[in-house]
């Protein structure tokens, strides 16, 4: 629905073509704005009738006085349901110190709120699909939950400034809370105001930053980029994601269009909970609670739990990985294309395989080669016609039974311009 729409705006109406970068670009970009936003409306909404009753208090009275194990996962748990995000760090931060929260489940919780969310989990699953959203929402709570442990073991309490502990939000007269289906259907349309509101100006960026490198940055350059999955390209992913702020709905079109140009996973997601978790404006907001030992140890555990997970997936990626690349099984099927003279010809293959990055020497290679098998194969099937037809057109030959076997011969001819088809 939402592809048909942008190919009617952009193609039939702007009268672009999918083979310009700037067609293939605004394509991208009327698709994905329109379905995040769509996906994105939908979802608070959905999710706000339910949580009409999950306020920042409740959340912190949820989690007061549970044991320490539960009391972690509950933290880190919430954290992933709650649409709270870095904007809200320092209000909850000071409630769950105030209630006697352990700081080690606070910084779970903080930990795990900007990173996921259910809207963000629903829009990514819709875009990208749910084994990459598995793999981001579970190394996410694992983050956050080790994350609180690590913390901890610091002694943290030190590094609190002294203002917060002082502080005493108090907990009495509080105004009984409507749970009429009004007053949730008001409270989630609130919600969608809100959140929209906030973060729509991240997701335009987001696309637009997405949209521009789907249709002017070749996949090669991208990968090339990107690098091989290894220690240096997950730490520089990591550390170009720091300077930079969005809420996680914002990063998935980002996120999309470095996956479709080839750049691991691992890399993907470490960039991704970089931007999300450990971006320079929340440390900023951070600041006003916390000294900077607390603050740079915070930053250094994300840091180092970030490339960790990027390395573990690039590493199991690359051991476990049974699929082709979309790119691969494109070219594979131009090449089925022309070397069975369909009438397509395969074209709509390469409107995909230029949308993929593949370069234009890269598929001109391709079509060569296949055309030169088709072309040899042709040849030597109608020199084997002839030479049954001229065998059946002569009396039998008593010796004609016995084989000859040939050596040295190769399977096929290199193509005219001396590229090799074994």
């Amino acid at each position: 629905m939402f592809d048909a729409f942008a190919s009617l705006l952009v193609f039939d109406l702007a009268g672009l073509t999918p083979d310009t970068p700037l067609g293939a670009a605004l394509h991208f970009f009327v698709m994905d704005v329109t379905k995040i936003l769509v996906l994105l409306t939908l979802v608070i909404y959905v999710m706000g009738l339910l949580r009409a009753l999950l306020r920042p208090e409740k959340v912190r009275e949820f989690i007061r006085d549970r044991g320490n194990v539960q009391s972690r996962f509950m933290a880190v748990g919430l954290g992933a349901v709650t649409p709270f995000c870095s904007c809200s760090s320092i209000p909850l931060f000071i409630g769950f110190v105030e209630a006697g929260i352990p700081l080690g489940v606070t910084l779970s919780f903080l930990i795990a709120s900007p990173m996921i969310n259910d809207v963000a989990v629903v829009v990514l699953a819709s875009v990208i699909g749910w084994k990459f959203t598995v793999l981001y929402v579970v190394s996410g709570l694992a983050v956050a939950l080790i994350g609180g442990f690590v913390l901890e073991s610091f002694k943290p309490e030190r590094w609190v400034e002294d203002y917060v502990w002082k502080i005493r939000m108090g907990e009495g007269n509080q105004a009984e809370e409507d749970t009429s289906l009004r007053a949730r259907h008001d409270y989630a349309v609130g919600q969608v105001k809100e959140i929209v509101a906030r973060i729509w100006k991240f997701i335009l960026i987001g696309v637009g930053v997405g949209a521009f490198i789907h249709g002017y940055v070749p996949g090669d350059f991208v990968s090339r980029i990107a690098g091989d999955g290894g220690v240096l390209s997950v730490i520089g992913a990591v550390l170009v994601g720091v300077p930079l702020y969005s809420d996680a709905v914002g990063i998935i079109p980002i996120a999309e269009v470095l996956l479709d140009k080839g750049v691991p996973i691992g890399t993907v997601l470490a960039f991704m909970m970089a931007v999300t978790a450990l971006s320079l404006p929340e440390m900023i907001i951070l600041k006003k609670v916390v000294k900077v030992p607390l603050l740079a140890l915070f930053a250094a555990y994300l840091t180092l739990a970030f490339v960790i997970v990027g390395l573990l997936f690039n590493l199991l990626k690359g051991v476990m990985s049974t699929e082709l690349h979309p790119s691969i099984v494109a070219l594979v099927s131009l090449a089925a294309n022309v070397a069975s003279n369909h009438p397509g010809q395969g074209l709509c293959r390469i409107d995909r395989l230029k949308g993929y990055g593949v370069s234009r020497e890269q598929i001109d290679t391709v079509i060569e080669i296949v055309r030169h098998i088709r072309d040899e194969a042709a040849q030597k099937m109608d020199a084997k016609l002839d030479e049954a037809y001229a065998a059946c057109m002569k009396p039998a030959d008593p010796l004609a039974s016995i084989a000859v076997v040939e050596s040295g011969t190769a399977c096929c001819t290199p193509t005219p311009s001396g590229k090799s088809c074994c």
